[in-house]
């Protein structure tokens, strides 16, 4: 091509050999092999050596290592938790076996029982390689129940002594209380007790069940059994609360709590590994547990529905009313005490109050008004209106002295029975006043407020 520089072609040397074909690997290989000894061929790689195969010591020593550092955490893997299969494959993984190699030692020919309480039938395990999965399942079973109930057992040890704390505590307050005569003390202590006991001492169920029929028997003998009801005082834990059964069963007990349980248990011979709560023991101990929760048939739910005070009816002193800071829609607060007799306490409360637009004189009309909710026919009422000045006065008479004292100006809130009820109404120059007078036998002081802040109560849980 015009305007490009012509490239010379080099020139050949005449000189030159002609390169000599090479041979083929194979035809190098075969010579060497068949004059080897002749002319010192080197000999075919290899590749890497295959790692050396473990002693009979070195696999057991890595199967004793595994087997006692077996821990819960190791049990509730993941690996382990589901599947026993699975954990047992782990196990095996663990000590430097491959599960897929179906040629390696199976354990149980060249080593000793690892742990022959754990293990008491490992002599009756298969030696063969292909039972090797047997024998490491036992091995996996083994090592999980031995931690699982050591440490449980470790774990109930700690508990009885908590328990035994409770049981003195409980002891000796409740003997201490009990020599209070005043019920609002002994009462308020045993309340205070119980939810100590709660708080500190969960575990202890036997000897919170023993306080929960203290505290209803105290509260029995002390004539407030209403009031036992009305606050609820039974715990809500109670229906799970029993008295203690026998150490062994107690222990037992702890130890069925988190027991490794898992979807495809191994099949293992009966015997081969320790099983100290067989599905039988389970189902007995919780036919025990269940039979001894007993404080929702002793202490049954009772509901207590107090009456309220009213002007306009006689008094019953059978009947079971509340009062509290407001009676008859006025407010009422202590104006004074007194001991008339015997050391009882006796509390005068008052109150005044002007109620403006209160309807009196009324009569039903002649003529239906409506038909009502339930069908029937409701008359219209006219009434008449008029301002009124209502006066309360109350005398409470309390056979107990709660362990605040009121004071004046104190309001009260309190369980008793109307002895008298006595309502008169009087118009004078066109001012109307209702003057209502009552006395109560209290049986109880549910709270006492003070400068419109709760002072007392008795007995909140």
């Amino acid at each position: 091509m015009a305007g490009e520089p012509v490239k010379a072609k080099p020139r050949s040397d005449p000189r030159a050999k002609a390169p000599r074909p090479k041979r083929p690997a194979a035809a190098v290989a075969a010579l060497c092999l068949s004059a080897l000894a002749a002319i010192g061929c080197p000999s075919q790689p290899n590749g890497p050596e295959p790692p050396p195969v473990p002693s009979d010591a070195e696999r057991a020593a890595a199967v004793m290592a595994a087997f006692e550092g077996w821990t819960t955490e190791d049990t509730n893997a993941a690996t382990c938790s589901v599947y026993f299969a699975a954990c047992a494959d782990s196990f095996q993984r663990r000590t430097g076996y491959d599960p897929k190699d179906l040629d390696a030692k199976n354990p149980r020919a060249f080593m000793a029982n690892p742990d022959p309480r754990w293990l008491p039938g490992w002599d009756r395990l298969p030696t063969d390689p292909g039972s090797r999965h047997v024998t490491f399942g036992a091995l996996t079973l083994a090592a999980a129940m031995r931690e699982h109930f050591e440490a449980c057992q470790a774990r109930f040890d700690a508990t009885e002594l908590k328990r035994a704390e409770a049981a003195a505590l409980f002891e000796s307050e409740r003997s201490r209380l009990g020599a209070d005569p005043n019920p609002y003390r002994h009462l308020g202590g045993l309340v205070q007790l119980r939810s100590q006991l709660e708080r500190s001492y969960p575990e202890a169920v036997a000897t919170r069940h023993a306080m929960e029929l203290a505290l209803f028997d105290a509260f029995a003998k002390a004539n407030r059994e209403t009031v036992y009801y009305l606050q609820s005082q039974r715990s809500e834990q109670a229906p799970f609360l029993r008295p203690a059964l026998s150490p062994q069963e107690e222990l037992d007990v702890t130890c069925s709590e988190g027991l490794p349980t898992w979807q495809d248990p191994e099949a293992l011979p009966a015997g081969i590994v320790l099983t100290p709560l067989a599905p039988a023991r389970l189902e007995e101990l919780e036919r025990r547990v269940k039979a001894a929760r007993d404080l929702e048939a002793r202490i049954p739910v009772r509901a207590i529905e107090p009456s309220t005070l009213t002007a306009e009816a006689p008094a019953d002193p059978a009947r079971l009313v509340s009062l509290g800071q407001s009676v008859f829609g006025v407010p009422v607060t202590v104006v004074k005490l007194d001991k008339p007799n015997l050391g009882a306490l006796a509390i005068s409360l008052g109150g005044e109050q002007k109620k403006t637009g209160v309807l009196y004189d009324c009569k039903d009309a002649d003529k239906p008004d409506k038909v009502g909710p339930d069908g029937k026919i409701q008359y219209d009422s006219q009434c008449k209106k008029r301002d009124e000045i209502w006066k309360v006065s109350l005398l409470l008479r309390l056979a107990d002295a709660p362990e605040l004292t009121p004071q004046p100006e104190d309001g009260l809130v309190v369980l008793g029975h109307a002895t008298k009820v006595e309502k008169t109404t009087t118009t004078k120059k066109g001012v109307t006043t209702v003057t209502v007078t009552a006395e109560l036998d209290v049986s109880h002081v549910l709270e006492i407020w003070r400068r419109g802040l709760l002072a007392a109560d008795y007995f909140v849980q």
